[in-house]
């Protein structure tokens, strides 16, 4: 990624960023595809999710950052109903019994972790009102374009590779918050329940245009020619 370039200049001062061969992983065509009436609502009836809610894939606490939901949970005033939502994990950690009850606490339908194959993500992401994703960490972000390619907009950061999959979305469709504070983190999430924003038709071809293609043969021709040109490292090319 650009963000993964950027990060090398710091430790290799003579590489340039702005000429580094950037390459993106390519996304299976399942995430694109268009999920049915019919098999969303067999999802929803095999889970019991018959009810709006948050998804939040790969839960961890530190550098996916999912306590921050936590701490804005607490921020909450004692007279503050529950917010008409559930929310439902799949992979991560294990939910501890404090998070359980303060989740029941603050969500009507509370919370749930699943154990799903890869198309019943596609389910579930296609299915939520959105993704809670504020991770401080990307390599490329994958559950940012896999919930975007299923109509599913995302509440996450600026961080590392991230803002290179927002570009092709439309302002309204993302929410970047700092990562930091949980009561920004908890307005987002009122604000996309309110709104009941969807990603646009154009969003997800933009995203497939620019993801979902196969550059293994671009990278393999890229690596043949950088081969052709290549000088055997000197002594001092380290330390240089």
């Amino acid at each position: 990624s650009e963000s993964t370039a950027r990060d090398a200049s710091i430790y290799y001062p003579n590489l340039d960023p702005a000429a580094a061969n950037v390459f993106y992983p390519s996304i299976e065509p399942l995430e694109f595809r268009a999920i049915s009436p019919s098999e969303s609502s067999a999802f929803r009836s095999r889970y019991k999710l018959h009810f709006p809610y948050i998804a939040i894939v790969g839960n961890r606490t530190n550098y996916k950052n999912i306590g921050l939901l936590n701490s804005g949970l607490q921020r909450r005033l004692p007279g503050q109903g529950p917010l008409p939502l559930g929310i439902v994990m799949t992979s991560g950690e294990e939910l501890n019994p404090e998070e359980i009850v303060m989740y029941s606490q603050h969500f009507s339908f509370g919370v749930q972790r699943l154990n799903l194959a890869s198309d019943e993500l596609t389910c579930l992401l296609n299915g939520a009102e959105m993704l809670f994703y504020p991770s401080l960490l990307e390599g490329f972000g994958y559950p940012i374009l896999e919930a975007m390619a299923q109509g599913c907009p995302v509440i996450t950061t600026a961080s590392t590779s991230i803002p290179e999959i927002l570009r092709h979305a439309e302002p309204d469709e993302y929410r970047i918050i700092g990562g930091y504070d949980g009561s920004e983190a908890l307005d987002s999430i009122v604000n996309f329940m309110h709104s009941r924003q969807r990603v646009s038709p154009a969003t997800i071809g933009r995203l497939k245009e620019a993801f979902g293609g196969n550059d293994v043969p671009r990278f393999l021709r890229r690596i043949q020619e950088l081969t052709r040109t290549a000088r055997p490292p000197l002594d001092d090319y380290v330390s240089a």
